[in-house]
């Protein structure tokens, strides 16, 4: 019994070598389809589209109608969907904003009009994050707001989180989006070049605030 353990265990370590090897070769796994410039605009768009939702659909709701839980009770309400995505931000804006600094000191210069790269780990992240709305995932407990203490202030709070994202965006134009790496929170041993990333938190925030959105029908 013991034996197999031993073999499972090397078998999943040679496992996430291969990809860690993958991964930081940095090929490109997806078609590259938009300059970094292109995407700077995207993420923008997407992240004030989000934000104009958030002001007009949801800040003049009670509370009682922010915690009101869905049929399913494993189901979010919309205050544990916001906070799901808070809990995004708090790990990666700290990052990205260490990331940048780096990154300029470095000398990772611009690439405006150069294709946006795709590493193992942000091809993966932005299929899942792209895929058909309403499609159940299982959540890292990580990221898993269900049963936490909540309050109003979530909402509040991830608003002023998409704000400083955008502000980072501004900042991330003066580097180079392909050579500026992150660490994956969740597997460190894995990086989301910059690029990856910003699309991934962009889309990552629509998709949850669609959630929160059906819970208004």
């Amino acid at each position: 019994m013991k034996g197999k353990n031993n073999e499972r265990k090397q078998s999943k370590l040679k496992c996430f070598i291969f990809l860690y090897s993958i991964d930081n070769l940095c090929f490109t796994f997806a078609p590259t389809y938009m300059t970094q410039n292109e995407l700077y605009n995207q993420a923008e768009q997407a992240l004030r589209a989000s934000l104009e939702i958030l002001r007009s659909n949801f800040s003049h709701l009670d509370e009682k109608r922010l915690q009101q839980r869905p049929e399913d009770p494993k189901g979010w309400t919309i205050l544990e969907c916001f906070e799901h995505l808070n809990l995004h931000y708090s790990d990666y804006l700290p990052q990205i904003e260490l990331a940048i600094h780096k990154a300029k000191a470095h000398q990772h210069k611009p690439q405006p009009d150069g294709p946006v790269k795709t590493t193992f780990i942000g091809g993966q992240a932005l299929k899942w994050v792209k895929s058909p709305s309403g499609k159940r995932f299982k959540t890292s407990k990580r990221y898993n707001p269900l049963g936490r203490a909540l309050t109003p202030s979530a909402l509040k709070s991830l608003i002023i989180n998409i704000e400083k994202l955008l502000r980072i965006i501004q900042l991330s134009k003066e580097v180079d989006l392909n050579r500026t790496k992150i660490r994956f929170a969740v597997i460190p041993m894995f990086k989301f070049n910059l690029g990856n990333l910003l699309e991934f938190m962009a889309a990552h925030t629509a998709r949850h605030i669609a959630q929160a959105s059906r819970l208004l029908d």
